[in-house]
């Protein structure tokens, strides 16, 4: 827990000193400054309520169970050797539980987890069945913080020059602190876009394919035949409308037992 603790809150401060920035540039850009005219408030709101919701869902995938097996559950003798030779059945002697194939040990949160697809520095914690939904949406609104950013610092390069509120509203703005803040707002913008835009399309393919990053990594292909709806569905939720919001969750995951599995 101390461990936990000691990596998960200097992760959080990192990502909200890195909202309050990119608040800051909107802030100074849209709202004083009035870059886009008519656009600049409804601009300033919507990159407010996306970072915002980061900062919220960080927060939530904190405590989130990701799909966690309840540890001591069976011993080795309770795994038939015909369900072991198929590979049905896997036993995890540091859980003393059952795992199917698609359950994996973290090492590093020292817990099974239904799919889990990777453990997330960020977070402290893994990425799995039950917090795979909301980990896409905090990466959405990431992806949406950004993309804005590096749109409104390219537009204040652009023609900041020519709206008469950037010499107005900003007399305090020296041509030193511009130059820092066009530099260091690019390259945190295109860091930050290479990295979560990456991610954010694994998880995406991850979701549609019925897969997950371990498995990828293992060679593993999945033997469900379900479409591609009906993949999102099981981890966007039923209602295809909803998805965009992180209000409904996947279906719940029950630990698993010896005698659901033999009976599968």
């Amino acid at each position: 827990m101390v461990r936990r603790a000691f990596i998960l809150i200097p992760a959080f401060c990192i990502h909200l000193c890195v909202i309050l920035y990119s608040l800051y540039i909107e802030y100074k850009f849209l709202y004083l400054c009035q870059l886009f005219g008519s656009l600049s408030n409804t601009l300033f709101y919507i990159h407010w309520f996306c970072a915002i919701s980061a900062l919220c869902l960080h927060s939530f995938l904190l405590f989130l169970d990701p799909g966690y097996t309840e540890k001591n559950t069976a011993t080795e003798k309770d795994v038939p050797d015909h369900l072991v030779h198929k590979e049905r059945i896997r036993f995890c002697d540091k859980c003393n539980s059952l795992k199917t194939p698609r359950i994996h040990h973290c090492s590093t949160c020292a817990r099974c987890v239904w799919r889990m697809d990777h453990h997330c520095v960020w977070l402290a914690r893994c990425v799995g069945h039950r917090n795979q939904k909301y980990f896409i949406h905090l990466l959405f609104y990431q992806l949406c913080c950004a993309y804005m950013d590096i749109v409104v610092v390219s537009g204040a390069v652009l023609f900041g020059g020519t709206v008469p509120e950037c010499q107005e509203r900003l007399p305090f703005d020296g041509y030193g602190t511009r130059i820092f803040n066009v530099c260091f707002s690019y390259a945190m913008c295109i860091g930050f876009i290479a990295f979560l835009s990456n991610l954010f399309l694994i998880q995406l393919y991850c979701a549609a394919y019925d897969t997950t990053y371990v498995e990828i990594m293992k060679g593993r292909k999945s033997s469900n035949k379900s479409t591609t709806m009906d993949n999102l569905r099981m981890v966007c939720g039923p209602l295809p409308l909803l998805w965009v919001i992180p209000c409904t969750a996947p279906q719940q995951v029950e630990s698993v037992r010896p005698a659901e599995l033999f009976s599968a």
